[in-house]
């Protein structure tokens, strides 16, 4: 880099190329003022055939996830399943 561009690593959004990145599970916040950077991002990835989940968690702000509620808890759920469907460890009945 030039100094002048910044890394695609700290800010994929940059990136004119997503194509080849590993799917994505996105969570933005609705009153998060980083709410349409990800969404942007979302729509860049599935442009580029990356496959990509987009929660928007309504009526809270940045880092509601370190509160205990039971929407925090559905987020980190869906994290969780997103990454036992992708390691191929989806649980058994």
């Amino acid at each position: 880099m030039n100094g002048n561009t910044p890394s695609y690593y700290a800010m994929p959004g940059y990136c004119p190329d997503l194509a080849g990145l590993c799917p994505m599970y996105l969570v933005a916040a609705e009153l998060d003022t980083l709410r349409d950077d990800a969404m942007e991002f979302a729509m860049g990835l599935l442009r580029d055939n990356v496959p990509c989940e987009l929660v928007l968690a309504p009526r809270v702000g940045h880092g509601f996830c370190v509160v205990d509620h039971p929407l925090t808890r559905w987020v980190h759920d869906g994290i969780c399943a997103s990454l036992r469907r992708e390691f191929g460890m989806l649980e058994q009945k």
